[in-house]
């Protein structure tokens, strides 16, 4: 991520985390509030009247409190209501002001149309439109039958900066939020585009993954039937029908695990829990799977004792856990892994990793891996077992828990993934936060449809 992108995220949100309306009302009430503060002050400059100076402030300030209530108060439906009616209430104003059509408001009033249609639908978006039309129709009787009542400019040459100043403004305003429109259609089609192809990879991978393990259970138990195995035959043929009903068992938790994410219906149980007592558990549970791979398994944990107690679900960081090993130990042939922690003091956090000595990851991919349904290669039909979900699932409990998840890693050396939680109790983001994407559609619900 480039630091512009950052910087735009933390302004107007992250697309990938928040709705696209949410989006849109966030740029729109920001940038506008910003061109109408800078018009206030070419009006200081020019000499206006101070009457639209004070209304063209008022109505900045506004703007800025509204987009205030929709980035950082989650709150939507009260500023689109206030944007949709009370803005053209202003437009209205400006245009009563700035005397009739002469200048470019009447304009931007009908370009205001397309906002209305932009954030609203349904049953609300007709009766907004009603109000609109008859809005436009109520300008037209004042203009025709009572243009004396209007405001007038104190003189031609104020008229004329006045007008122009405005329509440079406006069209500016205008430009961007079409310039933000159009790149809000391209990433959606190229979401898409990107999402019939993962869904076209994940169903191959899953017609393979479900079929492995069941012709291993359905083979063996044949086997058993048809056969008179002796002891030790009987006993590995129940094993790999074990093996096979576990495999099985943890594709289908790995599909429900991401529709509950994705429906919001995932919630987080905060509980003490010790981090020592967590990683002695992942050491002792993982250590004879590395053993069988002839491979070493250390834990790091450079925690005082007072430290590691935080409070956090111990459920979703057992998850994170068990999914970062398990990958680790399924990419890795030879070397070792380390799963550990350090405090960051300065961010009141933990920041735990989990270091393999495996194939890696091309760094072209380090950012993919944490979607739905993709593995490091999904075009490689050797792939290695998996749904391509861990990751995902991964990503959206350390979210859920306050925390932020990255990998570093190169390729044919190994990889080390990266995760924070919170030391205390942080507010839990809102599952509109976590589980909408912006091309809103949910590729599991699609995948199954089908």
């Amino acid at each position: 991520m480039t630091k512009f992108e950052s910087v735009r995220n933390k302004v107007f949100g992250n697309t990938d985390f928040i709705t696209t309306e949410r989006y849109f009302v966030s740029v729109t009430t920001l940038v506008t509030a910003i061109f109408l503060a800078i018009l206030c002050v070419v009006h200081i400059l020019v000499g206006l009247n101070l009457q639209p100076v004070y209304f063209v402030m008022g109505c900045s300030l506004t703007l800025f409190v509204l987009y205030y209530l929709v980035r950082f108060r989650n709150i939507v439906l009260l500023p689109k209501i206030i944007m949709t009616v009370v803005g053209l209430i202003m437009l209205d104003i400006t245009w009563y002001v700035k005397y009739l059509s002469s200048g470019p408001v009447l304009l931007f009033i009908l370009m205001f149309g397309a906002l209305v249609i932009w954030v609203w639908e349904g049953r609300k978006l007709m009766l907004l439109l009603m109000f609109y039309f008859t809005n436009i129709a109520v300008l037209f009787y004042i203009d025709f039958h009572a243009p004396q009542a209007l405001l007038k400019y104190p003189s031609t040459e104020a008229r004329s900066i006045d007008i122009f100043v405005s329509m440079f403004m406006y069209s500016g305003l205008l430009v961007f939020l079409l310039f933000v429109v159009k790149k809000e259609f391209l990433k959606q089609k190229e979401n898409a585009v990107t999402s019939d192809k993962l869904k076209s990879a994940f169903l191959a991978n899953m017609s393979h993954e479900i079929r492995t393990p069941m012709n291993g259970i359905l083979g063996f138990m044949e086997l058993l039937k048809l056969s008179s195995p002796n002891e030790e035959a009987q006993k590995e043929y129940i094993d790999v029908v074990e093996k096979s009903g576990h495999r099985m068992l943890n594709i289908i938790n790995d599909i429900i695990d991401i529709s509950k994410v994705e429906s919001g219906q995932m919630t987080v149980h905060r509980t003490e829990t010790n981090i020592k007592e967590l990683l002695d558990y992942i050491y002792t549970f993982f250590q004879p799977e590395a053993a069988a791979k002839d491979m070493k398994l250390y834990v790091l944990n450079n925690l005082l004792k007072d430290e590691s107690i935080i409070f956090t679900d111990r459920e979703k960081v057992y998850a994170i856990f068990i999914n970062l090993v398990k990958n680790a130990i399924k990419y890795s042939d030879t070397g070792f892994i380390q799963i550990g922690c350090d405090m960051k003091n300065e961010t009141n956090s933990i920041q735990f990793f989990v270091k393999d000595t495996g194939i890696g990851i091309p760094k072209a991919k380090q950012t993919e891996i944490f979607k739905h349904f993709v593995q490091a290669d999904i075009a490689n039909i050797m792939a290695r077992q998996g749904a391509g979900l861990g990751l995902s699932i991964t990503k959206a409990y350390v979210n859920m828990l306050g925390g932020d998840i990255w990998v570093d890693s190169i390729e044919g050396k190994g990889s080390t993934f990266y995760f924070t939680l919170p030391t205390s109790h942080v507010d839990v983001k809102s599952n509109e936060e976590l589980i909408l994407a912006t091309n809103n559609i949910n590729i599991v619900e699609a995948v199954f449809s089908n």
